[in-house]
């Protein structure tokens, strides 16, 4: 009796000392089941996941505890701003439309000319008018010519600015009477365009070729990128030429003038008489038949000695001929 009450007492107290460390086992996992890495969270500190998905950049450690989530610990976790529960929600924004493409706009090139044909009693002072118009507007005489066959004329090429060039047409105009006129507007925008992208496709060319001659093993491939290289600046030098030529064509209009003396062609005109122009006459055809007999003459004596062999040549056979003819009469007989 006394063994069983012993017993009974044992596992009392087994029971009790079990259940006060039970009760002791569980207040100390409850602080060590919220913390992560040695410390302590508070309620503040713990995220659940729909929380932490609403931040703007976050890093966690999701840890899996009995098949369930478990919660993300702020000492591990990166974040730049805090969700606020009472936060008053903002409106979704449309997203900004793509900005078209800005255009690249052209700008116009256009070659302008101009040619006239004037006449003015006053030649020489309308001369001096024309030479003093370019320098007016910054340009320059490109070339002139003065002509005084049978009566004076006059031509200058004048190279004006571009936006000069209707100003300076209108005072060549105002100079003289005006015979012929023609003016002229080249649009060449396309052209230009055309030629400065080729030339800038092969100035890409040559730095190309130039970095694939440093890299060359052998003669062959120097050989080679070399020729190569030398086609390109030819193509480069060709391209710049044209440009220039067409820049200097845009920057510069051309006005192109002839003048005439209509002055001295009255003069003439009016002193000319019928018997100085049958005179004229007749001695124009005197001039031609001395003319014709001097001819005849050096003719003549340029042919004296072909016409000396061949007098020799024809008198031989002459002789030939006659012997032949002598000698079958002599048989005969």
């Amino acid at each position: 009796m006394k063994t069983l009450n012993r017993f009974l007492c044992s596992v009392v107290l087994l029971l009790v000392t079990g259940i006060v460390l039970a009760a002791c086992g569980g207040n100390d996992s409850a602080p060590q089941a919220a913390s992560w890495g040695g410390g302590v969270a508070d309620e503040a500190s713990v995220w659940n996941v729909a929380d932490m998905r609403e931040l703007d950049t976050f890093s966690v450690t999701q840890r899996r505890y009995g098949g369930d989530d478990f919660a993300f610990l702020a000492g591990d976790t990166t974040v730049t701003s805090a969700p606020s529960p009472a936060a008053t929600p903002v409106p979704a924004t449309e997203p900004a439309a793509p900005s078209a493409p800005a255009s690249v706009e052209r700008v116009r090139h256009i070659i302008q000319t101009a040619m006239l044909e004037m006449e003015t009693e006053y030649f020489d002072d309308v001369i001096a008018d024309l030479r003093d118009i370019a320098p007016s507007f910054d340009g320059f005489i490109e070339s002139e010519m003065l002509s005084t066959h049978w009566r004076r004329t006059f031509t200058i090429v004048l190279r004006i600015p571009a936006p000069h060039f209707e100003t300076a047409l209108a005072q060549v105009e105002a100079l003289a009477d005006i015979r012929h006129m023609s003016q002229n507007a080249q649009d060449v925008t396309d052209r230009f365009y055309d030629l400065t992208g080729n030339l800038d496709t092969r100035l890409i060319e040559e730095e190309r070729i130039l970095a694939l001659i440093e890299e060359a093993e052998t003669i062959q491939d120097l050989l080679a990128l070399e020729a190569r290289l030398s086609n390109t600046r030819l193509a480069i030098e060709t391209y710049r030429s044209q440009l220039e030529t067409m820049a200097d064509q845009i920057a510069f209009s051309t006005i192109t003038v002839t003048l005439f003396d209509a002055h001295e062609e009255e003069i003439i005109a009016a002193t000319v008489t019928l018997g100085e122009r049958i005179g004229g006459a007749f001695g124009d055809s005197v001039d031609g038949v001395v003319s014709g007999g001097q001819n005849i003459i050096v003719f003549f004596a340029g042919a004296v000695i072909p016409l000396g062999l061949l007098g020799v040549f024809g008198f031989a056979c002459y002789l030939v001929v006659k012997t032949i003819v002598t000698k079958r009469r002599f048989r005969q007989e």
